[in-house]
């Protein structure tokens, strides 16, 4: 479980997930709010896999937000950030994961490009390690890293003008 303290209402959280197996997320709750899934998780065979739930307009007041499997998931990790600002009704309109091997660099680690239809989506990035050796990943241009996590990592934008992103 997360918690953080002091959440406005109205903000956006997201839930980036990753653990060491195929088990699968039964829920995610926290606070009264309404968690939704981007889409399917990125199974990386019986490695690893990560997912990513939102809450487009979150309840006020501290939240622990926790996450139920459907089996021990293993090793992972589970960070939830915070934003102001975003659409309340649609402020994640794109989703995509994609896999790759032993990537580092700028730029070098990507899901691959997305085509925005709105104005000022968040753009949030989860990576790891499903190996746990140790990667480190550095943010891509115009991305702000937000949680070095050991073997996972998370970056975000808040891109300006819709469009292709990756």
């Amino acid at each position: 479980a997360v918690t953080l303290t002091g959440v406005t209402a109205g903000h956006l959280l997201v839930v980036c997930i990753a653990w060491g197996n195929a088990s699968t997320v039964s829920s995610v709750a926290g606070n009264s709010n309404t968690y939704t899934s981007c889409g399917a998780p990125r199974v990386d065979g019986t490695s690893g896999t990560i997912a990513m739930y939102y809450v487009k307009n979150s309840n006020s007041g501290s939240t622990t937000v926790t996450v139920t499997f459907s089996a021990d998931p293993g090793v992972g990790l589970m960070t939830v950030q915070e934003y102001s600002g975003t659409d309340t009704s649609a402020p994640l309109d794109q989703y995509t994961t994609n896999s790759q091997f032993n990537v580092t660099g700028a730029n070098n680690t990507t899901s691959g490009a997305v085509t925005t239809t709105t104005n000022g989506q968040v753009i949030v990035g989860l990576v790891f390690d499903d190996a746990l050796a140790g990667g480190n990943y550095t943010q891509g241009t115009g991305f702000t890293e937000r949680h070095d996590i050991g073997d996972g990592d998370t970056e975000d934008q808040i891109q300006t003008s819709a469009g292709s992103i990756a």
